[in-house]
Order: structure tokens, then sequence, then C-alpha cells
């Protein structure tokens, strides 16, 4: 993996301090409309010289796309940086497995900032509470990204 790799300059191996994301790799955002996803997806999105290529896995594909490249008009979001995928991760229509490997493929970087509510509110609606969440969706995201 590419955040494992090691410089053997000396007798023992030092974890490397730069960054093993170049310019143009892909990174996924699971939970890129929440509140932290927001800020990782618009700092990433900024790196200056970077131009990752973002992709956007979220429940509602029109709202992440309404969110994220529209959140302030002052600091219009670069469209073409961005792949947004309709993917819901748990309840009734849950993407199958090969869908979820599908929006993750060519990945070199995968951000998870998935969430809910802790207390029972209209976002549990669906299957979309704090167990679903915290270890169905986490648990579906990291086997499907070491596969």
């Amino acid at each position: 993996m590419p955040w494992e790799s090691t410089s053997s300059s000396s007798s023992t191996a030092v974890q490397s301090k730069k960054s093993p994301m170049k310019p143009n790799d892909k990174i996924v955002i699971f939970g890129a409309t929440g509140g932290v996803g927001q800020l990782v997806t618009k700092k990433l999105s900024a790196r200056a010289g970077k131009n990752y290529q973002l992709g956007i896995a979220a429940r509602d594909a029109a709202r992440a796309r309404e969110t994220l490249l529209n959140a302030n008009e002052d600091d219009q979001a670069d469209e073409s940086k961005f792949d947004f995928v309709e993917l819901n991760l748990v309840g009734d229509d849950k993407a199958s497995e090969a869908q979820l490997q599908k929006a993750m493929e060519g990945a070199t970087g995968i951000v998870v900032s998935v969430g809910t509510t802790a207390f029972p509110t209209k976002r549990w609606d669906g299957g979309n509470s704090p167990k679903a969440i915290d270890m169905e969706a986490v648990t579906r995201i990291a086997n499907a990204a070491s596969n």
C-alpha cells in the first residue's frame, strides 16, 4: 500500500514523511456532505498543483453535487475534479459489494467520514442508525478496500 512506503537508507527502515498521494490520484470520500466531510473535500479539492480526482460516494448524488459545488459562491469548486456516485451503504436499498468496489476502483486513497446523530431522530430513517453506520457501513468500506 502507498502509505506503507519506507526508506531503507540506513540499516533500520524509517517510515517516509513524504505523502504517498501524487497529483491526479483518485481519492474516494464517504460522508463528504457531512460537516467534517465537507471540510476534507474542500481542502482536497483546493490543493494547489495536486488536482486530485475526488470520488464522492453519497446516498443522494444530486444533493451531494449541490452541497459540494455550490457551498460558497465566492469559492466555486472545479466540477471536473469530482465524480459523484449514488451509493447507499446501509438499509434496504444498500449497494452491492460489486457496486461498492466499483466506486473505489483505481483509488489511491479513501476518506471515511460517515456518521449519524447519537440520539434517535428522522435521520435514523431508512436504517441510518449509529450501529448501521458505525459498524456495518465502515466494515463494508474496509472490506471492499482490502479486496
